[in-house]
């Protein structure tokens, strides 16, 4: 479940305030490369910003909950990402800083706002943010959507967030299995790959198995109020443990440095794989 924390906005104090305000972005609380049913997701690159022309391709892509447009193809199925593809019909100038509304002949039904627009080379331009108002009465080729294009400010916002919460290198679900994301976060599936001084192999699903050296694991314990508010300003872990070996952690004199009348508990974040644990109180 996404949290308000989870949700960063363009202009918090103006969003809804004119299409050039109607932007935020969400980071995901676990990868949508594991949370896809078929763990075949990917990113779509951002484009570089540019101005666009009618007739340009473009696309839209979501989750319509509106089977009345035959350019669907298909019937709805809960949960399916769909596509959409029209061209550019026209673009409107918001400021002087690069931000530009556009429009496109396209289906538009409910279900896709908050999507991506998709330009003819297969990047990002902006946000899908509104259709035309009654999709049903109106002919498939009357039909357009229109959106947001993202300007350089914008551009380099959105970037910043994807640099920041973007999950590169090893990660560890909920369940222990591990997974590995490239650089530009790609998740490592049905092949083989030397990591360090490693060899693992990734089946379908993205899961790493160790073949070849010796796996190393760490281990991060959270200090934590009962509103799961930080304690300790940098957490305490155990780096380059090997996968199996024994550590101690004197519980009580690391609380003991924080000058705190809370009540304190304690959450284990485990990294990768590392197995026995003991607190000495």
């Amino acid at each position: 479940m996404f949290q308000e924390k989870d949700i960063h906005f363009w202009n918090k104090d103006k969003f809804g305030e004119g299409y050039k305000n109607d932007l935020a972005l969400v980071v995901a609380p676990v990868p949508v490369q594991i949370a896809s049913p078929n763990k075949a997701a990917t990113f779509t690159p951002l484009a570089e910003h540019r101005e666009y022309k009618a007739g340009e391709p473009v696309s839209t892509i979501g989750y319509p909950t509106d089977s009345t447009s035959p350019e669907l193809k298909e019937p709805i199925v809960p949960g399916q990402l769909y596509k959409a593809d029209g061209v550019v019909r026209d673009t409107e100038k918001y400021d002087d800083k690069g931000t530009v509304g556009v429009t496109y002949r396209l289906t538009s039904v409910s279900g896709l706002s908050g999507g991506g627009i998709i330009n003819g080379d297969g990047k990002v331009i902006g946000i899908h943010q509104r259709g035309t108002v009654d999709n049903a009465n109106i002919a498939e080729k009357d039909r357009f959507g229109g959106g947001l294009v993202l300007s350089p400010e914008q551009l380099a916002w959105a970037k910043g967030i994807i640099d920041k919460y973007g999950v590169k290198g090893w990660y560890q679900g909920d369940n222990g299995s591990r997974y590995y994301f490239t650089p530009e976060g790609e998740m490592l599936r049905n092949k083989t790959a030397v990591i360090g001084e490693n060899k693992y192999s990734f089946d379908e699903s993205g899961v790493a198995t160790l073949l070849e050296g010796v796996d190393y694991g760490r281990v991060v314990i959270e200090h934590v109020d009962q509103n799961d508010n930080p304690v300790k300003e940098n957490d305490t872990f155990v780096d380059k443990a090997e996968v199996g070996a024994q550590f101690n952690y004197n519980y009580k004199s690391e609380i003991e440095k924080q000058i705190s009348s809370r009540r304190i508990k304690t959450n284990m974040r485990l990294y990768r794989l590392i197995a026995k644990l003991s607190i000495n109180n």
